[in-house]
């Protein structure tokens, strides 16, 4: 081959890759947008992550356990007075905080058939401005990975994503 034909089929090349390039890449991006809109849902509790100043955890068997920031640390002041670890609470706020609703449950649907009669957690969030937000954790679901909740003791459960009460555990 002569100089002059490899060139040729070298930006013949480039010109394909830069086509499948903007026309892949311009479909991906908006699929990934459209589906985590679709994923991500509605978000449940109305304080911010970085305003959470006091965490109490009250699982339906065992000790409740309370954490709060003083002087930019955090510290678990129930049952025992303890530092606490920065990157667990943090975890523990984010999964909370920052929990969305993939649905809702009717309020024809029992509440001991959600769990929320006796909630396996009741987690209370106080930000800095001294509101506080209750979210009920009951079961999970039969099907898929979901678990049901309710915010301030609402009649409707809420349907979200199981990985919250793992973090609870």
């Amino acid at each position: 081959m002569n100089f002059k034909t490899t060139l040729v089929l070298l930006v013949l090349l480039v010109l394909a890759g830069v086509a499948v390039l903007f026309t892949r890449g311009r479909g991906g991006v908006e699929d990934a947008t459209t589906s985590t809109d679709a994923a991500s849902g509605r978000k449940l509790i109305n304080i911010n992550r970085e305003d959470v100043i006091k965490v109490a955890v009250t699982p339906s068997v065992g000790e409740k356990f309370t954490l709060e920031k003083t002087g930019g640390k955090w510290q678990l002041t129930e049952p025992v007075s303890a530092p606490a670890e920065p990157f667990e609470v943090d975890n523990l706020i984010s999964a909370v905080a920052n929990v969305r609703s993939r649905g809702s449950v009717g309020s024809d649907a029992s509440s001991s058939a959600t769990g929320l009669d006796q909630p396996t957690y009741r987690v209370e969030l106080t930000g800095a401005g001294g509101k506080t937000q209750t979210l009920s954790v009951g079961q999970k679901s039969a099907v898929g990975d979901n678990l049901y909740v309710s915010v301030d003791d609402a009649k409707q459960a809420e349907v979200v994503d199981a990985s919250l009460y793992e973090q609870l555990e």
